[in-house]
């Protein structure tokens, strides 16, 4: 495996794939109609929005393009499949999503034990699928240098004068 690629390449499309599918129905959900997310968000009869805060079409546009933002970052990710830019991506999601589910956590008080369940469940199968492909990503040599070789790795050789 050369620096760039991944194993398993199907793996990792399909799981920045869906990754990537929350933040862009949420994004499009939030610029297109605003304030029919924060009304109904995640729909199927709950509204897990009310209970913490009041409406700001303002916020949610800046949110939802902030999602928008992170969907195509993902996208681009599962479509170019180099390392590091699945690095890049898979570290900016959960630099996104840890934050965001800490909040969560102190506001479980407003939802039934159902919405907590499903809300933070739906939280921690996102970090978790997130943070496995991350370990994935990282490269291993068969023998690490010096040992089998006299020869410095290829990057310690470009950096002599």
């Amino acid at each position: 495996m050369s620096e760039q690629q991944l194993p398993h390449p199907g793996r990792f499309r399909a799981g920045l794939l869906a990754l990537a599918a929350v933040p862009a129905i949420q994004a499009l959900w939030m610029l297109l109609a605003p304030r029919g997310f924060y009304d109904d968000f995640p729909g199927l009869g709950r509204s897990w929005l009310p209970p913490v805060g009041v409406y700001d079409e303002h916020l949610a546009r800046d949110v939802g393009a902030a999602q928008l933002g992170m969907a195509v970052v993902l996208i681009g990710a599962a479509i170019l499949l180099e390392r590091r830019i699945v690095q890049l991506a898979l570290l900016a999601f959960l630099a996104a999503s840890l934050p965001h589910f800490a909040y969560h956590l102190t506001t479980t008080g407003s939802y039934a034990t159902v919405d907590n369940v499903l809300s933070l469940g739906g939280f921690l199968a996102q970090v978790a699928l997130a943070a496995w492909l991350l370990s994935q990503t990282r490269t291993t040599r068969s023998v690490p240098w010096p040992a089998s070789s006299p020869s410095p790795p290829p990057h310690a050789a470009r950096s002599r004068g």
